[in-house]
């Protein structure tokens, strides 16, 4: 799978409100480690909230939303420019807080029918 969604509340890495592929069917536990660094630097103020870097054979984009608390995790094939992986997790941030009623604690369903409405570039 050349492609991710994670949704995180806070630091809550074992339980994120939407995760696809789930962690454990990840084969790149170096991956995991580096999303999680990444939200945690976001959230603690010590790293950027909104950015992209490059990953072995991806693109790892996130940002963190402050009113929220929430964290919008993006894995992208290598090839894809950084700007699109930011205008993708802009419109998925921006869809997400319309949408979806108590931002903080959603329905599981209603998550899932808010991200498939937004088509990363990359699937296109």
């Amino acid at each position: 799978m050349d492609h991710g969604l994670w949704i995180f509340r806070d630091d809550e890495f074992d339980t994120p409100l939407y995760a696809e592929p789930e962690r454990d069917e990840l084969d790149d536990e170096l991956l995991w480690e580096t999303i999680c660094e990444a939200v945690l630097e976001a959230f603690d103020g010590d790293g950027p909230r909104f950015d992209v870097l490059d990953h072995g054979e991806f693109k790892i984009g996130w940002k963190l939303d402050a009113s929220t608390n929430l964290s919008f995790v993006a894995r992208a094939p290598i090839d894809q420019p950084a700007s699109e992986v930011k205008q993708y997790l802009t419109e998925l941030v921006q869809r997400y807080l319309d949408e979806v009623d108590d931002a903080r604690f959603p329905e599981p369903g209603g998550v899932q029918d808010v991200v498939v409405d937004v088509i990363p570039p990359w699937e296109i």
